[in-house]
């Protein structure tokens, strides 16, 4: 699985030391691993992919300096030959909050070690890349990470998702109406979001419609998959001196706390939960 080939793969520079990218930084990355795997990475700008997420005449919608206008990097890993309707797809994003830049780093590296990996003809890579479809945004939330912000022009994109939010305070931002057009178009079967601030894996509930006491989750109905995957994830991501998990694991509203408009729950629970409540039928104001 996942989990353990990043654990235990070789590379000829494991122990270089990583180097954080600033934003135009990480798209030039990109299109130099595209030409690098022509067969196995492809890359998109989410505002051109998806014109309808900015229908304003002005696509100026934020700036990201000297590099212009802020792009929405959307990249795909897979066999393109090998490719079939259904072969499993996985998501990986790597900023909700732009100011928290280790999940960029983390993506970025990852599509670099299956790129070179396949290239170099490592099995468990090969089978990886010949057997799934594996999407990321490496720089989810594009002008908050440009600028080191967390939100996107003054919102929050972990509150803008249609979980227990308000019609006019959900898929305002382009971050989330971007992961939004990429979860109408496929089955993602599996999803790993990165944070910031604290040590720590979770998964579902982190939303107060599931809660059985202030601060404690339900379970979701795929509670004991979720424990699953983590225990593996502990497992490959080691312990501290002290003998204790390097990330203790839990349930979002348990390790962290219960929010409204959150991308986990939306993605996981709008494929079954009600309308429009919990699930929020939008009615966005921003960018047209």
């Amino acid at each position: 699985p996942l989990p353990v080939l990043l654990a235990s793969g070789k590379t000829a520079d494991e122990d270089r030391a990583y180097t954080y990218l600033s934003y135009g930084e990480t798209l030039q990355y990109f299109e130099d691993l595209k030409r690098e795997c022509p067969g196995i990475v492809d890359t998109w700008i989410a505002q051109d992919e998806f014109p309808d997420i900015l229908p304003a005449a002005d696509k100026n919608w934020a700036s990201c300096g000297s590099d212009g206008t802020c792009r929405t990097l959307v990249v795909r890993l897979t066999n393109r030959s090998a490719l079939t309707p259904t072969t499993p797809e996985l998501f990986f994003s790597g900023a909700l909050h732009g100011d928290e830049i280790m999940g960029p780093l983390v993506v970025t590296e990852l599509a670099g070690l299956l790129c070179r990996g396949y290239l170099a003809g490592d099995e468990d890579i090969r089978r990886l890349v010949d057997g799934r479809s594996i999407w990321i945004a490496p720089m989810t939330n594009a002008h908050g990470f440009r600028w080191h912000r967390r939100e996107e022009n003054h919102m929050d994109p972990n509150r803008d998702f249609p979980y227990l939010q308000s019609p006019d305070r959900c898929m305002t931002t382009q971050t989330a109406r971007a992961v939004n057009e990429l979860f109408r178009r496929h089955l993602f079967q599996f999803m790993l979001t990165f944070h910031g601030g604290m040590r720590a894996l979770t998964y579902e509930w982190g939303s107060r419609n599931h809660m059985v006491r202030v601060g404690r989750s339900t379970e979701s109905p795929d509670d004991r998959a979720f424990v699953d995957v983590g225990g593996m994830l502990q497992q490959a991501s080691g312990f501290s001196e002290g003998g204790k998990v390097f990330y203790p694991m839990g349930r979002i509203t348990d390790a962290v706390y219960a929010v409204d408009g959150g991308m986990e729950d939306w993605s996981y629970g709008a494929g079954f939960e009600a309308s429009p409540t919990p699930i929020t039928v939008c009615k966005p104001q921003t960018y047209g």
